[in-house]
């Protein structure tokens, strides 16, 4: 019954957008580096660890994370190609590259 509880506190919680708010408070009180953001993130599983199961928090930490994850994916948008990172996950960055590839050939 505990689990089955806070699975259902955490579709609330995502359906009234809580989530958003708990997210975006820990990234305006820890910023964005990553130690921060661990620290961040551990302190708000504690906190709810002490009320609920530790099934239930996980439950509730997963849409937390994913919008603390999809406010700091647009940064990844402002790498410099000219330093040698490169992200062949993020799609954009790739095409930039090719781009940035058939240009240099076409002034060669």
């Amino acid at each position: 019954m505990t689990f089955i509880g806070g699975l259902m506190a955490a579709i609330a919680i995502e359906n009234c957008k809580l989530h958003e708010r708990i997210a975006l408070k820990v990234l305006l009180l820890v910023g964005t580096e990553v130690k921060g953001l661990l620290l961040g993130i551990m302190l708000t599983t504690m906190f709810l660890s002490m009320w609920m199961s530790n099934s239930a928090t996980t439950a509730l930490m997963v849409p937390i994370v994913n919008v603390l994850a999809g406010e700091i994916s647009p940064n990844t948008k402002e790498i410099h190609l000219d330093e040698g990172i490169s992200v062949i996950e993020n799609n954009e960055i790739y095409r930039l590259e090719e781009n940035a590839k058939k240009r240099n050939s076409i002034k060669e």
